[in-house]
């Protein structure tokens, strides 16, 4: 059998590509897994519904996911800036979109937009931020002991 010296010489065994699960071909399309996203508005949501006027729990959610849309848009803005290579997004404005209660919007964007995950100081300030919002909602639910041992602390000193 000749071979044809234009071809680089046949493999005696090929490697064969690893199979894709369907899990990698979902993050890889821009999937978001929303249970996490799911748990951690636990604790917020259960609060503004227990600490909200019924007139005001509506104004105050719509508020909330209006903070997580432009949260979202800026991290999108920031994605499409930095493929373009033109000038931006502060990263203290998009801490400030998260702690501004755009965290949920921040969140999905990282997960479906891939951006901003491979930097471990922004994920620390973002996660320090969620953990904030986690800790009053959780204070807020169990009758504020929290927030009166640290202001009888304050008092005493």
């Amino acid at each position: 059998m000749q071979q044809d010296c234009r071809e680089p010489p046949a493999a005696p065994f090929q490697a064969v590509p690893p199979s894709r699960s369907r899990r990698n071909q979902a993050s890889r399309h821009g999937a978001v897994p929303w249970w996490p996203l799911g748990l951690l508005l636990i604790a917020p949501g259960g609060a503004l519904l227990q600490r909200s006027l019924p007139e005001h729990a509506l104004a105050t959610g719509a508020a909330l996911l209006a903070a997580s849309g432009l949260t979202y848009l800026l991290y999108a803005e920031d994605k499409r800036r930095a493929q373009l290579g033109i000038w931006r997004i502060p990263e203290m404005v998009l801490h400030l979109g998260a702690l501004g209660g755009g965290w949920p919007g921040a969140f999905a964007a990282q997960r479906r937009l891939r951006h901003k995950t491979a930097k471990p100081r922004f994920l620390l300030v973002f996660w320090l931020v969620v953990a904030g919002y986690e800790i009053v909602a959780l204070d807020c639910l169990l009758g504020w002991p929290g927030r009166d041992k640290l202001t009888a602390t304050l008092q005493a000193a």
